[in-house]
């Protein structure tokens, strides 16, 4: 009967150990989910969590964090009061996580807002590649760019995006084992339907990762070594010295130079070939006893017509090509990046953050017209973040190019920003019928905007350049609106007497379609 008795309250004890929330694993989440929006001590896009849990209830919260907007339509004073003072910006809703997973990072909050570590084995497990002494370590980084290569470089970079995501900070974003598994066959972790790597199939097209059956976790640990080594490397390249300006952009020859030194080199060879032959025709008239002639002076060898007509031809040619080009040029200011008020970097924004274009864009799905987002847009972040340690490519922080957004919020000046692209009076075009009908990419007209520091114009917008799109342009015919028209389109394409249907078959080429 004791013994029974002992063995009730060991499983007891065993159950309610296994049953307890692991902070270790909530930090984790929080670090995924939760930390863009929000910090323990701090206000950002939303509230400080700081004791959180003493606030609230435990089972409100889970529904909060499930899905807060559903508290809201209920009525719910407190979320309703939370969403209005919080600038009416909806909390994306989690419906994926379980009871637990937001129990483990609400354990993790209530340590935190104790000022308690959270240290667990796997951080020290991931640990032990950096602890490898270094006469060692510098094998393993090699063995590692060699497994790299061999295996990743086809579809990843570490510091930007291929195929697949770029990998610098994927040691710190990721645990060890689970990068272990991800690795070998990423397809068994997203049919088991785990949440990291489902979001990451979704967001990189469901284009499925190879898998790596035949890698040992030394070899992951290899190659893990050589991206941590090649992310602090390029860290270490770009971080500027203190007191000095940033370098501009290097600059490419300008074409006349790389023209003169061409012309020049061309010359010297032409002299020298006319210099030879004239020498061999010598040497024969000395060998047949015939009087040698004077030889050619410098200005007779460069105003000879073996010379000057092939180099007027290549200059005409030449000019004729500059006039063409400087023409089709106008009004496109192809390469025009102008000084902004604000040194607003869509690198980081759009790039690094990946804010969606269309979140401070909002025109582009609405109207013809994308817009320049207002000082109110800008703030619905800037109210909780209001400093940033990141140099920009101008020298400044990123704390001193908020400062001039606040200084502009507060006076209700508006932020005079200078246009960068622009059609023609003449032209119609549509944001909405290329977003959201045509699906167009944004980047498709206006370049990789989410690479650039300073906006820059990168392409020649022309009649041509539209043209060329519709030419190639496929129509989705499922559309319900196309679907109503163009029936016997669809119907020949299904019969496989044509392939598809462009833009331009369907009015996409037609003058008033553009100019009216």
């Amino acid at each position: 009967m004791k013994r029974l008795l002992w063995l009730t309250v060991a499983l007891a004890i065993s159950g309610y150990a296994i049953a307890q929330p692991s902070a270790e694993e909530g930090e984790k989440l929080f670090k995924q989910r939760c930390a863009s929006c929000h910090d323990i001590e701090r206000k950002l896009v939303g509230p400080p969590l700081k004791n959180v849990t003493e606030r609230r209830d435990e089972e409100w919260l889970i529904k909060f964090i499930r899905n807060s907007q559903e508290l809201i339509n209920a009525g719910d004073p407190i979320a309703v009061q939370i969403f209005e003072e919080y600038n009416r910006i909806p909390m994306p809703p989690h419906p994926d996580l379980t009871d637990d997973q937001i129990k483990s990072i609400l354990a993790y909050i209530e340590k935190a807002s104790k000022g308690e570590t959270v240290a667990s084995e796997k951080q020290e497990e991931q640990q032990q590649v950096s602890a490898v002494p270094s006469e060692k370590m510098q094998e393993l980084i090699q063995r590692g760019e060699k497994l790299f290569r061999q295996n990743c470089a086809a579809c990843h970079k570490i510091d930007k995006d291929l195929t697949g995501p770029a990998l610098a900070g994927v040691t710190k974003r990721r645990d060890r084992e689970w990068l272990y598994r991800w690795i070998r066959n990423s397809q068994e972790l997203i049919s088991e339907g785990d949440p990291i790597a489902v979001q990451l199939f979704e967001e990189w097209n469901r284009v499925p990762m190879p898998p790596f059956p035949q890698l040992t976790n030394e070899d992951i640990d290899a190659i893990l070594a050589y991206i941590e080594y090649e992310e602090s490397a390029k860290a270490e390249a770009v971080a500027p010295t203190p007191g000095v300006e940033a370098e501009e952009e290097a600059k490419p020859t300008p074409l006349w130079k790389s023209l003169l030194i061409v012309s020049v080199i061309v010359l010297l060879i032409l002299s020298a070939v006319i210099t030879s032959l004239w020498r061999r025709k010598a040497y024969q008239l000395i060998q047949q006893g015939k009087e040698v002639p004077t030889p050619p002076t410098i200005v007779e060898i460069f105003t000879s017509k073996y010379l000057t007509v092939p180099l007027i031809t290549i200059l005409v040619v030449w000019g004729i090509w500059e006039v063409w080009n400087w023409g089709a040029d106008l009004g496109h200011s192809v390469g025009y990046a102008p000084e902004q008020p604000i040194y607003f970097s869509h690198a980081i924004h759009a790039g690094k953050l990946g804010i969606d274009c269309q979140h401070c864009h909002f025109g582009a799905r609405k109207g013809r017209m994308a817009g320049i987002p207002p000082v109110s847009v800008c703030m619905n972040c800037h109210r909780g973040v209001q400093e940033s340690n990141v140099v920009l490519p101008n020298g400044k922080t990123g704390t001193e190019e908020i400062k001039k957004l606040l200084a502009h919020f507060e006076s209700g000046e508006p932020i005079r920003w200078v246009r960068v692209f622009s059609n023609p009076d003449h032209v119609y075009f549509n944001h909405f019928q290329h977003v959201v009908i045509g699906k167009v990419e944004c980047q498709e007209c206006h370049g990789p905007i989410e690479t650039m520091h300073k906006v820059k114009k990168t392409f020649r917008i022309s009649m041509g350049f539209c043209l060329e799109c519709h030419r190639e342009r496929n129509v989705d015919l499922d559309n319900g609106y196309y679907k109503a028209y163009y029936e016997d389109y669809l119907k020949r394409i299904h019969e496989g007497k044509v392939d598809g249907i462009t833009v331009a078959q369907i009015g996409g080429a037609d003058c008033q379609r553009c100019h009216y």
